[in-house]
């Protein structure tokens, strides 16, 4: 059986990306229970605006950059490193490539390097794209198995790479900590995933693509689940670092997710036909480990898309208490 959130608590804790989606929503949890600080560059101050709402202390700080974190204190206990770059599209463009490795692949390491002497239980996000895409939606990823599409998506390749720097430092230098394969979230108080593109879409009068000759199946894993999860690994936290797939039990379809949009929007699907929904292979996550260890995920598919579809209609683009119920 899964532990709850309360499986960090008292703690002096520091969320690294605290203003990207998971960072936003885990400062939001933990700071019930917890002393929560963040570390983030805050390109938008509307989201610096809302997370110094519950975090008691914020760093703006550039992680790109060499001996970032010189300035921030040690004594903490746990640190989750939920700090990214994206890119964009999936061309390995050599110097987005640059620019997301000292993110994903260096910094992991200069976190390994600052907080690990001090015995801080030490999380690391990272993703499901590590691994060989899935032949059909019953091909599971299990863990234990790594290996990048080797260089198609930069983005995959520099997180694998981070990966790599955890491990090394977590079985040579006997520092623990855990790592975190998360795979596509949806999350209301941000993009929401399919279900919050399909409404949004359906209410401004657009079709959505789908196939019914080439569906496109993927892990659904919704916020709450997600961030309970990470919460809890910190005490999974070892050497070397386990690994965890962190996402929904919910498999679906576009066409399936977007039947459910419909549903609670009370209307018909808009659909525009294609040979195949996406131009991808499918990433599909066991989350076995994740259920017997850390987090029992709760939340459906139907809930899921109830949960994002709320935010949408009430406007509402901040963590609520609703959204991790």
């Amino acid at each position: 059986m899964g532990v709850e959130q309360e499986a960090v608590v008292g703690k002096k804790v520091l969320v690294l990306g605290v203003g990207g989606l998971f960072g936003r929503g885990l400062s939001y949890i933990l700071a019930k229970n917890n002393e929560v600080h963040g570390l983030d560059l805050f390109p938008k101050p509307e989201v610096l605006k809302e997370v110094d709402q519950w975090c008691s202390k914020l760093w703006t700080v550039d992680c790109s950059e060499p001996h970032c974190l010189r300035d921030i204190p040690r004594d903490y206990d746990v640190v989750y490193n939920e700090a990214v770059a994206w890119g964009h599209g999936r061309a390995m463009d050599w110097s987005l490539f640059a620019d997301l490795t000292r993110i994903n692949s260096f910094f992991p390491g200069q976190v390994m390097e600052h907080f690990g002497p001090t015995g801080a239980q030490l999380v690391f996000g990272a993703t499901g794209g590590c691994y060989v895409a899935s032949k059909n939606r019953y091909d599971l990823h299990k863990e234990g198995v790594t290996m990048s599409e080797g260089g198609v998506h930069p983005y995959d390749d520099t997180k694998l790479g981070g990966e790599m720097l955890v491990n090394y430092f977590s079985a040579e230098h006997k520092i623990p900590a855990v790592i975190l394969r998360y795979y596509w979230p949806a999350a209301p108080y941000g993009a929401g995933g399919r279900a919050a593109r399909t409404a949004r879409s359906f209410l401004a009068g657009k079709p959505t693509k789908v196939s019914r000759k080439n569906p496109w199946y993927h892990s659904v894993g919704y916020i709450s689940d997600m961030i309970y999860a990470t919460i809890a690994a910190a005490n999974q936290a070892a050497c070397p670092a386990p690994l965890y797939n962190v996402t929904g039990a919910a498999v679906a379809n576009y066409m399936e997710v977007d039947e459910l949009v419909a549903k609670e929007l009370g209307m018909e699907p808009l659909w525009e036909e294609v040979e195949r929904e996406r131009d991808m292979p499918m990433y599909i996550a066991d989350v076995t480990r994740m259920s017997n260890d850390l987090w029992r995920p709760r939340v459906g598919l139907e809930e899921c898309v109830r949960r994002c579809i709320r935010a949408i209609k009430e406007d509402i683009r901040t963590p609520q208490d609703w959204m991790f119920e």
